[in-house]
């Protein structure tokens, strides 16, 4: 950032400068500078469930009702499922494994 007088042109300065400035002097608060937030995506219904995770429709069910369950808004009929979160409950999910002997 380079000084800015009060005889410095405008035209002259950067955004960050003029904004720097500006802090400076307490005519502004400084910002957070926030990386933006991306809109969430959903599935709707259970072929929506079935289509992302390549599931039979009673595999689907069995999903929307179990791990999935935090994930999903359901009113009535209406389904919808967050994908970013269906994913990563999908992943952490435990398996019941059996050790063999």
């Amino acid at each position: 950032m380079k000084q800015i007088t009060p005889e410095t042109r405008i035209i002259d300065c950067t955004l960050s400068d003029l904004e720097g400035y500006l802090i400076e002097r307490g005519i502004i608060r400084p910002t957070d500078h926030k990386e933006p937030t991306r809109p969430i995506e959903y599935v709707t219904g259970l072929c929506g469930i079935m289509e992302l995770f390549g599931v039979s429709q009673s595999t689907a069910l069995r999903l929307k009702d179990g791990i999935l369950k935090e994930a999903i808004t359901q009113n009535g009929r209406l389904i919808l499922c967050d994908k970013e979160k269906a994913v990563k409950l999908f992943k952490s999910r435990n398996r019941n494994t059996t050790d063999p002997k």
